[in-house]
């Protein structure tokens, strides 16, 4: 999943943040989209106006599908690997290689720029000749060259999203950027 629980090395990007904020909404990430999963996480002070004010307003939420046993199972199994001893820190070595590779695969081709992003949640700057980030549609076009080198990505302004799963290993870090840099290198040349 694009963000999902454990994509950025730690359960969610706050952990990596001097505040913490006052609600979290979780989605598919919670279940890596086997199954529909979502969660509201609000802190105490949050919780407690809400749920015994004057005039009880509570979280007014509730459906047929609440607590869904398959959706609750997914949930707990996705977090039981993310919560592995380990398993965090290994997506964060992981990243840290696939970040190196970019790099070096950047000396070679000038428009493969900056790397940005933490564990396997990646973005590649792509960069013009003069410095300019690429356009939303040079980097969609580059997405389709990405495919026939059998890449599958997303795209954005001027980066090229690279989000791996999570257990990649170095060997398909490697390929990764073997076929991003074959794309980049056969795009417009």
């Amino acid at each position: 999943m694009t963000t999902g629980a454990g994509r950025v090395a730690a359960m969610t990007y706050i952990e990596r943040l001097s505040e913490v904020p006052d609600m979290l909404v979780l989605g598919k990430g919670l279940s890596a989209g086997y199954f529909p999963l979502a969660a509201l996480v609000v802190a105490s002070d949050v919780y407690d106006a809400l749920a015994d004010p004057p005039i009880r307003l509570g979280f007014p939420n509730g459906s047929t599908t609440d607590g869904h046993p398959i959706g609750a199972a997914a949930g707990l199994a996705v977090l039981d690997i993310l919560t592995t001893d380990g398993f965090l820190p290994a997506v964060r070595r992981r990243g840290a290689e696939l970040v190196e590779m970019l790099d070096a695969a950047s000396q070679v081709d000038p428009r493969i720029g900056a790397v940005r992003g933490v564990g396997m949640m990646l973005g590649v700057e792509l960069r013009d000749a003069d410095g300019e980030l690429w356009s939303l549609r040079d980097v969609h076009d580059l997405r389709g060259v990405c495919r026939e080198h059998g890449l599958l990505t997303s795209y954005a302004s001027g980066v090229m999203p690279l989000l791996p799963h999570l257990t990649v290993s170095t060997d398909d870090c490697r390929e990764l950027v073997e076929r991003f840099a074959k794309a980049v290198a056969a795009y417009r040349s």
